[in-house]
């Protein structure tokens, strides 16, 4: 498994799109507090619930902390190309930030709305792996393996709640498929998916549901059709 750093590297080096960092006040300065998170009574405030933070695990605090260090370091080379030189925040500003409050969110899903933690999640998720001149972007498998990308996950299942997700072989005999088949249809973006705290793949209950009533729709269609008659003839 690479490491956490190393991985977060490599999303920040494809570009960066999100809202935190087109905003040039961001790392202007201006707006930021000074104030240590530690004493800040906000730093100890989930935002969007407005539920106390229990005390930061020092694990999750590094994981966090690279994240926010990796993309001002690009911030501040993108600055240079532009021939602006940003302005270089504290790690304590860097927690106050937008980017800041939204992965300190997503460390403490299962104490926030869940609306509030699914967008924390998308944003975060742009942030750091949408290519500055792309449409779109998927996730890499990879980035679930790292401690960044489990803790997004963790999120996100907390958010959709524990029904909101099958197994691959629970999907495969919900759709007639194999759990080959199903991984395989995941992997190509067929299928929305998120790894347990394991790394396997649980499969997105209702977008399977949705799949079944589209197949079961097709079905009789493609029975009666001259096509499949001609087809079942030979």
């Amino acid at each position: 498994m690479k490491p956490t750093r190393e991985a977060v590297r490599t999303l920040i080096q494809q570009g960066v799109t999100d809202s935190h960092l087109r905003d040039d006040s961001f790392f202007s300065g201006a707006g930021l507090a000074r104030a240590s998170e530690r004493k800040d009574p906000d730093m100890q405030t989930i935002v969007h619930g407005m539920v106390p933070f229990p005390p930061m695990d020092a694990a999750v605090d590094e994981v966090l902390d690279q994240a926010l260090r990796l993309v001002a370091d690009h911030h501040r080379t993108l600055g240079l190309h532009l021939g602006r030189q940003a302005f270089s925040p504290s790690i304590a500003e860097l927690r106050q930030s937008p980017l800041g409050r939204d992965l300190r969110l997503l460390a403490y899903a299962t104490e926030a709305d869940p609306a509030a933690v699914r967008t924390a999640a998308a944003r975060v998720r742009e942030t750091l792996l949408r290519p500055m001149a792309a449409d779109a972007y998927e996730t890499p498998a990879w980035f679930w393996s790292s401690d960044l990308g489990r803790l997004v996950a963790r999120a996100e299942r907390a958010a959709a709640g524990p029904d909101a997700w099958l197994t691959a072989a629970a999907a495969g005999m919900s759709l007639g498929l194999s759990e080959a088949e199903v991984l395989e249809w995941a992997e190509a973006g067929m299928l929305p998916w998120l790894p347990d705290d394991g790394g396997r793949p649980l499969v997105a209950r209702a977008a399977v549901e949705r799949m079944r009533m589209l197949a079961g729709r097709i079905a009789p269609d493609r029975a009666g059709s001259p096509a499949m008659r001609a087809a079942d003839a030979a």
